[in-house]
């Protein structure tokens, strides 16, 4: 299925609109893997084009500074669990996330991968006591949110990421 259809699809319904996310990563299709390659002074450049449009800032926007995260991948019954642990510089505290991402359509192409996915919590109780890490990952981000002045939440978040990984630190 397209990806972009099944997210429409799922934007229609008021239930699930806001677990689902709609993700275009750019990059080059190797013959095992998909690897991201867009240096960050292109998207700087393209954060400082969104940001400048007028008719972009007209409708409001929160950019955000770069932040960085670190993300734990290791098995969990049928599932992958992501466990992602960045830290709040406004208070000093780590921040800890685990959820199990599932895919719900997948398009991928020579130098483009679209998915439509939603991501479930999984309560620290419900994790292994100890687990063999598979794959880990370093993550830069920085999001920029867009809302119309009536709302409260954001309309769209675009996210822009630069991430290294493998299979260990």
């Amino acid at each position: 299925a397209d990806p972009v259809d099944v997210y429409v699809q799922k934007l229609l319904s008021p239930v699930t609109a806001r677990f689902y996310e709609l993700e275009l990563r750019v990059g080059t299709r190797t013959a095992h893997s998909f690897r991201p390659a867009v240096p960050k002074a292109l998207l700087n450049a393209v954060i400082a084009d969104l940001t400048s449009d007028p008719d972009f800032a007209s409708r409001g926007t929160d950019t955000s500074e770069w932040s960085e995260s670190h993300d734990f991948f290791y098995p969990l019954r049928d599932s992958v669990v992501r466990t992602t642990v960045s830290f709040n510089d406004t208070n000093f505290e780590m921040q800890t996330e685990h959820v199990v991402k599932e895919k719900v359509a997948l398009q991928d192409a020579a130098h483009y991968r679209v998915s439509c996915a939603h991501e479930r919590v999984v309560l620290p109780e419900q994790l292994p006591f100890s687990s063999h890490v598979a794959h880990m990952r370093i993550k830069q981000r920085r999001s920029i949110c867009v809302r119309e002045p009536e709302m409260t939440h954001p309309l769209w978040r675009y996210d822009f990421t630069l991430v290294w990984s493998g299979k260990d630190k």
